[in-house]
């Protein structure tokens, strides 16, 4: 890298930087698989999978294929647990990076935990998307693109979970929005026929019954 007005030779050196947890959300385990591991991999790192504990079985599965795939045994590895392994994990002084996808609350202890050993922390704290719909837009579109909300049973930091509609169109947009929604099949997950199924424990219910209002003042 040259440096100018300065005598000497200046580097920089590209390695691995060891262990990498990546502490997984619930909602899109094998989406924060592939968004982080196959680049730590592809680094030289290698790799600790802490699921949430909601849904372990997508980091077990990727790990069995992993090593099907005759990746060698430590390179991609999984520990399953409650917060209290994840917190485990992060103090831990041989971990040399940790990504987090997830709330704030969880990433501020996170923080304190890496504290102790300055561990770098990449953190992904979700989002609420929101969906901007026009007066000239192609309304029946909008409506439909709107209604993938409903994947994932609602629970995506991606989808489309606010929508905010030009006044002279609004009450058309939620009719054709209500229609989509009614002629979405719901019920257990497992069926081929349902598209929207359960939300992923009883805490997530309450939260969602308790949230549950329409907007009434359109934009």
């Amino acid at each position: 890298i040259p440096v100018p007005e300065q005598d000497g030779f200046n580097f920089t050196l590209r390695e691995p930087v060891g262990v990498v947890v990546k502490i997984l959300t619930w909602n899109t385990p094998l989406g924060g698989i592939s968004m982080s591991v196959p680049a730590a991999l592809a680094a030289g790192c290698t790799v600790i999978l802490k699921p949430a504990e909601h849904a372990p079985f997508a980091a077990v599965r990727f790990a069995q294929l992993c090593a099907e795939a005759g990746l060698p045994a430590g390179v991609v590895n999984v520990v399953v647990g409650d917060a209290f392994a994840g917190d485990i994990l992060v103090r831990d002084p041989r971990v040399a990076k940790v990504s987090f996808t997830g709330g704030p609350g969880t990433a501020r202890k996170l923080q304190a935990a890496a504290a102790q050993n300055l561990t770098p922390l990449v953190l992904e704290l979700g989002g609420k998307s929101a969906h901007i719909v026009f007066a000239d837009a192609d309304l029946t579109a909008a409506a439909r693109f709107s209604s993938i909300v409903t994947a994932l049973s609602g629970q995506g930091c991606s989808l489309p979970s606010r929508l905010l509609v030009e006044r002279s169109v609004y009450e058309e947009v939620v009719s054709a929005v209500t229609a989509n929604f009614a002629a979405i099949p719901g019920g257990g997950p497992f069926a081929d026929r349902h598209s929207m199924g359960a939300v992923a424990n009883r805490a997530g219910l309450v939260r969602r019954a308790v949230g549950r209002e329409r907007v009434e003042n359109p934009v």
